[in-house]
């Protein structure tokens, strides 16, 4: 500041005279307008990102001011240019918010913003929209229906949904209904069988809606099959007579050649108790027939001994019963069901011929069902087998993860069973893997897990399933992470990847069907899960 005196007729007159601390530039009067546009591009949050979910949308950010007071999350449903609204402030550090109570029908736009001391605004995020998924689950595809014999239909789905309780399966005479339910299943179950059809139905047709609390998923489309009727107006042609083929010592060969009319054959010299099979074609010339059904045989010497039997649960209401024959003599096999421990035994089934395995549905959790099988051949019956066991688990529940830093996130659930043996813990592969692998088996009573080594800012996505006795509850939900972004200095590790799940890996008998398969993956996210 410079003080000048002038001599002017009158009062004294003193000026001051302002200047910059840059030179004899006049002072800008004092702003309290907060940092530049610079400053707000380097210190607000950056990318963000919307993962759509059942009626909700979940939000990820980076964050990168120092001295944030928390952050505020602002939501447009008139587009990415529309007016945004804060709905809800957060802590400091925060990097996440789900957005729930969503409509699935409508677009959501967010953004994000810093807020400093005297709730300035620090910076801003990009814009980032999307459409929650549905609340009630998706539609079921893909429907077959492949008749299995004379009374047996086999149906199978794709299951597209991560929010379904279960699929009706549906059943009627024709693909226009009416339409009744054939069985309600657990979710994750992509297969049952029709065995209460008869060949008096010429056509029969199904149908599986996927259905949850909030209501049920369109129907899926129909697939019908048809039982076909008895052959009629038999008409007899001359023939030069008949081959007879026999396997499988040394594969297919012919062991009989029969004359005009025969219609039976006695197959002797065969090796004691070893399975053969069948065929007949008729003989026309230098031609042949089209082949007969194959029959099959065993020559036995005696009954079977007494086959092996396990059980373990596919879900939380679903238990598998599995047997093993270990003479390979058995034709058949019975099935005997107990909820006392062993004290008094029903009839379990049916089964057909070959059958090594049964589904158990609706079962009450926790509850212990035991199982015992026998074995028959045209020699009589073995004695029982083992007594096979369990008790399907409930599922754990309210599974959260939260990210502990740039290669940790940590797990909790709430532990529902009284029975479980321990539980897995698994974590999915994005592409190119597309699958889940378990990345921990842990104990009972366990309700924490925290999974380290992962790759900073990058998506990672997560179930929990009880154990018990080779076999799995029903699954949690699936929940979502994302890791922190890479310290300064530190080095990017690579998560490690674990085996795949096979029915060897839980001790369950060779060609036994294993725990009910894990779900696809259902992520909505982009092949490249890091975040930009």
């Amino acid at each position: 500041m410079t003080l000048a005196r002038f001599h002017i007729p009158g009062p004294l007159v003193l000026l001051a005279l302002f200047g910059g601390c840059h030179g004899n530039q006049p002072l800008e009067p004092p702003t309290d307008d907060g940092p530049t546009l610079s400053a707000v591009s380097q210190k607000g949050p950056s990318g963000l990102v919307a993962n759509p979910l059942p009626g909700a949308i979940g939000l990820g950010w980076q964050d990168n001011s120092p001295n944030e007071t928390g952050f505020e999350v602002l939501r447009s449903t008139t587009g990415a240019s529309g007016t945004f609204t804060t709905i809800t402030t957060t802590t400091a550090k925060v990097t996440f918010y789900t957005d729930s109570g969503l409509d699935p029908k409508q677009q959501y736009c967010y953004r994000v913003q810093a807020i400093g001391q005297q709730k300035r605004v620090i910076g801003v995020s990009n814009t980032v929209c999307a459409t929650p998924l549905p609340l009630e689950p998706l539609a079921a595809s893909k429907v077959a229906a492949v008749l299995l014999n004379t009374w047996t239909v086999q149906i199978t789905w794709t299951d597209n949904s991560i929010n379904e309780d279960g699929f009706r399966v549906e059943r009627a005479g024709s693909d226009a209904g009416p339409w009744t339910t054939l069985v309600s299943t657990s979710p994750g179950i992509t297969s049952v069988q029709d065995g209460n059809s008869t060949p008096s139905q010429e056509r029969v047709c199904y149908r599986v809606v996927a259905f949850n609390k909030y209501g049920d998923a369109p129907p899926s489309t129909t697939a019908c099959t048809a039982f076909p009727f008895a052959p009629t107006n038999l008409v007899a042609k001359a023939v030069d007579g008949y081959e007879v083929q026999r396997c499988c010592q040394t594969g297919w060969i012919v062991v009989a050649n029969l004359p005009v009319n025969a219609t039976t054959y006695r197959d002797a010299g065969l090796v004691p108790n070893a399975p053969y099979s069948y065929t007949v074609r008729a003989k026309k010339d230098l031609g042949f027939s089209a082949y007969s059904n194959y029959a099959n045989a065993i020559t036995a010497i005696a009954p079977p001994s007494v086959p092996v039997a396990q059980a373990y649960p596919a879900s939380s209401n679903i238990i598998t019963v599995s047997w093993y024959d270990n003479s390979g003599l058995a034709e058949t096999f019975r099935v005997e069901r107990s909820f006392d421990g062993g004290t008094s035994w029903t009839p379990f089934g049916p089964t057909v011929p070959g059958q090594t395995y049964l589904y158990d549905e609706g079962r009450t959790p926790e509850q212990q069902v035991c199982y015992r099988v026998y074995a028959s051949n045209s020699l009589g019956e073995s004695g029982p087998s083992n007594t096979a066991c369990t008790a399907p688990p409930l599922g754990p529940t309210n599974l959260l993860a939260t990210t502990v830093d740039y290669q940790g996130i940590n797990l909790m659930w709430t532990d529902n069973s009284a029975v479980e043996d321990g539980y897995w813990v698994l974590r999915y592969l994005p592409f190119p893997d597309d699958y889940w692998i378990i990345i921990a088996e842990l104990p009972a009573s366990t309700t924490s897990f925290q999974d380290t080594g992962l790759s900073s800012e990058t998506w990672y996505s997560y179930w929990v399933v009880a154990l018990k006795d080779g076999g799995t509850s029903d699954y949690s939900n699936q929940v979502d992470a994302l890791t922190d972004p890479l310290p300064v200095g530190a080095v990017s590790r690579a998560a490690t990847s674990r085996g795949r799940v096979t029915a060897a890996s839980r001790g369950l008998t060779p060609g036994a069907p294993t725990r009910r398969p894990m779900k696809p993956a259902t992520t909505q996210r982009s092949s490249t899960m890091k975040r930009h």
